[in-house]
């Protein structure tokens, strides 16, 4: 039990997103995701995660929220 950091997303159980998603990073962490295997959790952490926060609505590089890109586990 517990948490082992891993290098590789094929090796990787979850992602941990924390902080503003922007626009540029948006590929990356869509890479990442499509990368690791079944069955794959995602935890996003914050208000910026999970709606954008105060960035989302006078930044137009900001996500508004990660699940609009990776499937956010319930």
């Amino acid at each position: 039990y517990g948490l082992v950091p891993r290098s590789s997303p094929r090796q990787a159980d979850f992602i941990l997103t924390a902080g503003t998603v922007t626009m540029k990073m948006a590929p990356s962490l869509v890479r990442l995701y499509e990368q690791m295997p079944e069955p794959k959790y995602v935890i996003a952490m914050g208000a910026c995660t999970i709606t954008g926060g105060m960035f989302s609505t006078d930044f137009y590089s900001t996500v508004r929220g990660v699940d609009k890109l990776i499937g956010l586990s319930t």
